[in-house]
């Protein structure tokens, strides 16, 4: 199979496109950004923006994939930032919703045999904690990025509904850490730390909890998913309560910076839009035989490991 990975200059698109390489698989990725790790001969790289640029991109596509080929999508792209999409309500529209359209074209255009959507756990909203599964009707999503996430949702579903053939994935998964690291809580603080390694701001009052996956665990599980046959919505994520901020912060001092005074915010929340505490439930997944090797803190620990100060 050749494939597409859309958004392949993050964390995620970096690790699966070496996956992808390792299978013997054909690659093609568009991002914005370059990366030297897609130096490869069995792999093809255009920079483009998704929207801005979707009739050069489906021009590459068409001129890359004949009609007897199998096609792969691999639909990584989104804004990364949720901060930004709450000022800027046009950040997702374009960055997370236009960039599912363009992957939803594509499909069309050279039909495809897979589309893999990386989702969110940012679609179901504040549960206070509560264990969410894929079967929850109430999504309630409070930023303008998991919103946009749910909208993209309906527009594969209703594309699934019209296309049999083709084999569709939805990954809602927590926050994603390992290397490179490209955004989140720890790719701030170190940011920080670099510039004001005396004293550190954390957003919030340090006790939010989530779950974390590390990369390597979530590309296994999706690329699984996808060899099994698998198709509809599934939850990813370790089986733990995860971990606080608190926890992180005070973990990442401890390695890299132990003389630096954590001052953590007031509120429960990081920003507005952020879900203090969440859990997904992956019962589903793992009546499949899948799951995570890592839990939330070994996922964090290993990441912390991993970085080069």
């Amino acid at each position: 199979m050749k494939n597409i990975i859309l958004g392949g200059n993050g964390m995620i698109g970096v690790n699966l496109s070496k996956l992808l390489l390792k299978r013997g698989e054909e690659t093609i990725i568009i991002d914005r950004e370059f990366r030297q790790e897609y130096e490869s001969p069995n792999t093809n790289f255009l920079k483009a923006d998704l929207v801005d640029e979707k009739e050069r991109v489906f021009e590459w596509v068409d001129w890359h994939f004949g009609e007897d080929d199998e096609l792969g999508v691999w639909h990584l792209a989104a804004n990364s930032d949720i901060r930004s999409g709450t000022e800027d309500l046009f950040v997702d529209f374009k960055d997370t919703l236009g960039t599912t359209i363009t992957a939803i074209e594509i499909c069309k255009r050279n039909r495809a045999n897979f589309l893999g959507f990386s989702s969110s756990s940012a679609i179901y909203g504040d549960k206070k904690g509560a264990p969410v599964d894929e079967l929850s009707i109430e999504l309630e999503p409070i930023s303008n990025y998991g919103l946009m996430k749910l909208w993209s949702e309906k527009l594969i579903l209703d594309f699934m509904s019209q296309n049999n053939d083709i084999q569709i994935l939805i990954y809602r998964f927590p926050n994603v850490v390992g290397h490179p690291l490209t955004h989140g809580i720890i790719k701030d603080l170190l940011e920080k730390l670099k510039i004001e390694p005396e004293e550190v701001e954390v957003l919030g009052n340090g006790m939010q909890r989530k779950q974390y996956v590390h990369v390597e665990d979530l590309i296994d599980i999706i690329y699984s998913l996808k060899s099994l046959g698998q198709s509809g919505i599934f939850n990813i994520a370790p089986n733990d309560d995860g971990v606080s901020v608190k926890q992180i912060s005070e973990m990442l001092r401890s390695a890299i910076s132990p003389g630096t005074n954590l001052n953590f915010g007031l509120t429960d929340y990081g920003w507005k839009g952020d879900v203090p505490v969440y859990r997904l439930d992956t019962t589903k997944l793992r009546k499949t035989g899948l799951g995570n090797t890592l839990d939330s803190l070994a996922a964090i620990q290993r990441t912390i490991m991993e970085i080069e100060y």
